[in-house]
């Protein structure tokens, strides 16, 4: 049981750290693809990030 237990957090720790980066750095990859200041592509940047909190499997 500790084994599943301690297996759990640390994929649960990985993924929440790649949503963290991910999120974290948006604004800076928006800007460096696409520096004209495109407000589309800052929607879909983090529309895609909704996307991973909705469709988490992890959130049912």
């Amino acid at each position: 049981m500790k084994k599943a237990v301690r297996a759990t957090l640390l994929g649960n720790f990985m993924e929440w750290f790649a949503v963290g980066v991910y999120s974290y750095l948006g604004a800076s990859l928006t800007a460096l693809f696409f520096p004209f200041g495109d407000p589309w592509a800052k929607l879909a940047f983090y529309g895609a990030l909704l996307a991973i909190f909705v469709v988490r499997p992890s959130w049912t």
